[in-house]
């Protein structure tokens, strides 16, 4: 695709790349550099932006970037290996000690999700796993 300025994919990537550059420091592509983009992410983070949402935007314009390095658009990529783009924060998570379980399953054994309860705890399920096993109808391999 190199060279291609007249393909679909080429126009919108250089386009994609301009456009950003231009939120990011009012130049061309070709005049962006990395303290443009650290400024960028500052002011997202300071505008009170969210972490996930600073690094989609991030995200994006190193791809849009990247795909211009890659055409021979740009000689390298400003948005590779910036300071400042937040880190993905993973809450701790503390799963129960066998007493608890066994106090939760106690407690919903007569519910109508009793049972799934026990094979989610039994084998470890996930929420989109289990939601799944709810709303599936089951039958029996012999039927």
């Amino acid at each position: 695709m190199s060279g291609c300025s007249r393909c679909p994919a080429v126009r919108w990537a250089v386009r994609i790349a301009a456009t950003a550059c231009s939120m990011v420091a009012g130049a061309r592509p070709e005049t962006l550099r990395a303290a443009h983009v650290e400024h960028l992410v500052a002011d997202l983070v300071a505008e009170g932006r969210g972490d996930v949402t600073v690094r989609r935007v991030h995200s994006t314009l190193r791809a849009a970037l990247s795909y211009a390095v890659r055409t021979r658009r740009l000689t390298s990529n400003p948005a590779r290996n910036i300071g400042g783009v937040p880190k993905a924060n993973r809450p701790q998570v503390t799963p129960w000690t066998a007493a608890e379980l066994a106090t939760f399953l106690r407690h919903v054994e007569d519910d109508r999700l009793g049972a799934l309860y026990e094979v989610i705890a039994a084998c470890g399920l996930r929420r989109g796993e289990a939601l799944a096993c709810a709303g599936s109808t089951w039958t029996s391999p012999a039927a």
